[in-house]
């Protein structure tokens, strides 16, 4: 048996698989903890009909509340699932903004990275 090791995509701490983490399902970002994951634009499953966050959470109301649905899906209009900012294009990984900006620059990483040389001396 293997452990996977992440680092938290807002702090940058160092955590295991083995530990209880975040992750969104979309796109596989990880964060340490729920703080770092809603501070980086994770949003969680959620019901917009009874507004409840995290799937036991929805099950429960929805059960409280005889809902329709037998369980909380993608089948429910209601039913938002897991996202965070990356997902939802509202802001991208760094890799992915310095491709684009070296691109705009009509640049390469070789020439910034000369660039970036020639004003440290």
């Amino acid at each position: 048996m293997s452990v996977d090791y992440f680092s938290c995509n807002n702090c940058g701490e160092i955590f295991s698989d083995c530990d209880d983490y975040i992750s969104c399902e979309e796109c596989g970002t990880n964060w340490c903890c729920d703080k770092c994951a809603e501070e980086d634009g994770f949003i969680a499953q959620h019901c917009k009909k009874f507004n409840v966050y995290g799937y036991s959470n929805m099950e429960t109301e929805r059960e409280i509340r005889n809902c329709e649905y037998s369980y909380c899906s993608d089948e429910c209009p209601e039913f938002v699932g897991d996202s965070c900012k990356y997902c939802r294009n509202e802001d991208y990984d760094d890799l992915i903004l310095l491709n684009k900006a070296l691109e705009l620059l009509h640049m390469k990483r070789e020439e910034l990275v000369k660039v970036i040389n020639k004003g440290n001396k």
